[in-house]
């Protein structure tokens, strides 16, 4: 973003920093949220919209006992996390075993597309974190998919870890 890469880890700390040149160390800032680990956060990505990055918690939501997954925002204005999440996304309509490991916001419809390898499953959701659709992955062509991006001709690429190979990626070209 604006020349800035972003990391984020599980216990939801951010960090920012420039790209240096090949084997040269690059300074970064770090900026402590109040998320812990047992958030459990995997999914990052950029919200052009709000100008902040998204982080998809697989773990924790934040409410004790709660049937949902939480997605928090940190805005790149105030370089501070909103404590309250941006939004949810119910168990139950999401599928009972749905735990999102990766966060992309498609370019086209500004949507949001959350990956599960838990569950082998697929969500879109709105930019109110409304569910639009939920498409399960097959295992033949998922083995545990942990990442999802969109290219620059609009298809969308699924990493998958490959639990018994090789790490893959499964390219779905864009269909207008």
């Amino acid at each position: 973003v604006e020349g800035n890469f972003y990391l984020v880890n599980s216990k939801g700390d951010v960090f920012e920093f420039r790209e240096s040149a090949n084997g040269e160390y690059s300074e970064y800032k770090k900026y402590n949220t109040p998320l812990t680990s047992s958030y459990d956060v995997e999914g990052l990505c950029y919200d052009i919209e709000t100008n902040s990055l998204l982080l998809a918690c697989k773990g924790f939501s934040g409410v004790q006992g709660s049937d949902y997954k939480s997605i928090f925002s940190f805005s790149l204005d105030e370089k501070k996390l909103i404590e309250s999440p941006r939004f949810t996304i119910k168990i139950e309509q999401a599928g009972k075993r749905f735990a999102p490991s990766g966060i992309r916001r498609n370019p086209v419809t500004g949507t949001f597309y959350l990956i599960s390898a838990a569950g082998n499953s697929i969500i879109e959701v709105s930019k109110n974190g409304e569910l639009i659709d939920r498409q399960e992955l097959s295992p033949n062509n998922h083995e545990q998919p942990e990442g999802i991006t969109f290219m620059p001709d609009n298809s969308m690429l699924i990493a998958n870890e490959g639990k018994s190979s090789s790490g893959y990626i499964v390219r779905y070209p864009y269909a207008k």
